[in-house]
C-alpha cells in the first residue's frame, strides 16, 4: 500500500460549505442534554453554574470513553458516569483535562454523565466514544496526529492539536497482518458529516511497525470546522479504530 494515503480536497471546500459550522453548545443548568455518542460537543460552567448534566443511549456491555479537554478558565473539571438509575456512579475521574475515562455499561439503555467544576469559570469539549482510543483491534496498535507537508510521519511533528487552516493528519501503525487486507479511513467532521473516504491496502510486509499517513489537505479560503474530528480507521469493513483529531484555533 502506497504510505502516503493524503488526498487533495479542493472540492471538499465546497462540501465544507453545506456542513454546519458549529456544533451543540450548552451553557444552562436543568434537565439533561442529550449527547450524541461519538460526536463532539462544548460546554460552559461557572461558580454559578458549576455542573452540566447529560444524558446518552449505550448498548448492552459495551466499552466506552468520555473525553473532557478544557479550553479556557481556571476550574479543575470532574467528570462522572452513572447507572440508569442517575445515582450510581459508573467511573469518575478529575483533572484540568479528563482524556478517556474509560468505563463499561451493565445493559442497553439510558445513561447519564456530569461535568462540574472547581474554580471561576471553564469552557470545555465533550465527547463519548463507543471504541475508547486504545488498541481495540489487533491490527492497529496506535494511532496520533502530526503536523507538516511531508509525506513521511517521521519528518513531520507530534501534535495535540491542529489549526482550522492546515492539513489534518494522522498517522497509524498496523501489526499482525498476515494475509492481504483492505484499509479504510473515513473522516468525520465534528457536526457529525463523514466528510471523505480514504482507501488502500495492507499485506505481511507492512507489519513492521512503520507507521501510514492519512489526511485532508487543506483546501486555501475553506477553513476546516472547529472542533473534534475523527479518523476511523476500518480493516476489512470493519471498525478497528478512532482516532480523534482536535481543530481549534491558537
Amino acid at each position: 500500500m502506497n504510505r502516503f494515503l493524503k488526498i487533495n480536497a479542493i472540492m471538499l471546500g465546497i462540501l465544507l460549505l453545506t456542513l454546519s459550522l458549529s456544533h451543540d453548545s450548552v451553557t444552562a443548568q436543568g434537565q439533561p442534554i442529550s449527547l450524541r455518542v461519538e460526536a463532539a460537543t462544548t460546554g460552559e460552567l461557572s461558580s454559578a453554574a458549576p455542573e452540566l448534566q447529560y444524558t446518552f443511549f449505550a448498548q448492552e456491555s459495551l466499552r466506552m470513553a468520555a473525553v473532557v479537554d478544557k479550553t479556557a478558565g481556571d476550574m479543575q473539571l470532574t467528570v462522572t458516569v452513572f447507572d440508569q438509575d442517575g445515582t450510581t456512579p459508573l467511573a469518575t475521574a478529575s483533572g484540568s483535562a479528563v482524556n478517556g475515562l474509560v468505563f463499561e455499561v451493565p445493559s442497553e439503555g439510558q445513561y447519564f454523565l456530569s461535568v462540574s467544576g472547581q474554580g471561576t469559570a471553564a469552557s470545555f469539549r465533550l465527547m463519548i466514544d463507543a471504541d475508547p482510543a486504545l488498541p481495540i483491534n489487533a491490527f492497529v496498535l496506535q494511532s496520533y496526529i502530526v503536523r507538516g507537508k511531508s509525506t513521511v510521519c517521521a519528518e513531520n511533528t507530534i501534535v495535540s492539536v491542529l489549526t482550522p487552516t492546515e492539513d489534518v493528519n494522522v498517522c497509524f501503525v498496523l501489526d499482525l497482518v498476515t494475509d492481504p487486507v483492505d484499509i479504510t479511513v473515513q473522516w468525520w467532521s465534528p457536526s457529525g458529516e463523514m466528510v471523505v473516504e480514504e482507501a488502500g491496502t495492507a499485506d505481511s510486509s507492512d507489519s513492521r511497525g512503520d507507521p501510514f499517513l492519512s489526511g485532508i489537505v487543506f483546501a486555501e479560503g475553506s477553513p476546516w470546522e472547529e472542533g473534534w474530528w475523527q479518523a476511523h480507521i476500518l480493516i476489512n469493513d470493519e471498525l478497528a479504530h478512532i482516532q480523534w483529531v482536535p481543530v481549534a484555533a491558537q
